[in-house]
């Protein structure tokens, strides 16, 4: 169960040094306080059960008002520079994402639910579906270890699936405002159809019917996007 006293070991303390502009002088330490009062706050959500307040539902949002991936430029487990959502374009695809280590289990059972229900590991498994991962790191003080994160990142993810795991060390406020993340203890879950756009969300570990919805707002965005296709040919 995390604890409190966890909050330490989750957020180390990190600054960022400011000088005088005069040349020389004394500096000065500028901790970031609000971001971890945040993560007491989300870590007392998690402890009351009262963090995941967002439910897979089976059917996809209406494309239109859907809002577009937002943009990332991130970089593969296999070096290759990868740009959202640019890269989401032409398939259905469930974006698993987490901010924080914790998050990663959660964002691991959907992936992988996902892949098996959609047959993706199978030798005919369909070419307009597909999972990626993002690993967000966001803290000033963790991007400084970005060879390390990834070592690890790519010692956790089946070789195949390491050109669809991504890393991304930046700002998640982007992020946080378009996906709706709240708390970043629970792993984010979204669904973009064809053009990028987010039509579906979860987030946390997932429920057994969660996991039947996912299925089937999968398979109705699948269906909308052949159809459209089948239309423009």
């Amino acid at each position: 169960m995390l604890r409190l006293r966890d909050v330490t070991r989750l957020a180390p303390r990190s600054g960022v040094r400011f000088r005088s502009g005069g040349g020389g002088g004394l500096g000065r330490w500028v901790d970031d306080h609000s971001r971890r009062k945040g993560l007491v706050r989300e870590v007392k959500e998690v402890r009351s059960n009262r963090a995941k307040t967002v439910f897979a539902v089976p059917r996809p949002s209406d494309a239109a008002g859907s809002p577009l991936f937002p943009e990332l430029a991130t970089k593969s487990l296999l070096g290759e520079q990868v740009l959202l959502p640019r890269a989401l374009e032409g398939q259905v695809t469930l974006v698993t994402l987490a901010l924080r280590q914790e998050a990663t289990a959660g964002a691991r059972a959907w992936r992988n639910e996902f892949r098996r229900r959609l047959a993706l590991e199978e030798d005919d498994a369909p070419l307009d579906v597909a999972t990626m991962h993002v690993s967000v790191v966001d803290a000033l003080l963790l991007r400084l270890f970005q060879s390390s994160i990834r070592r690890g990142l790519a010692s956790s993810v089946p070789a195949q699936q390491h050109g669809s795991t991504l890393s991304y060390f930046g700002s998640s406020a982007t992020l946080r405002s378009t996906l709706g993340i709240h708390n970043s203890l629970l792993a984010c879950v979204v669904m973009t159809d064809r053009a990028g756009r987010v039509r579906w969300r979860a987030e946390g570990e997932p429920q057994p019917d969660e996991l039947d919805n996912m299925a089937s707002a999968a398979l109705l965005l699948v269906r909308e996007g052949r159809d459209r296709s089948k239309t423009l040919d």
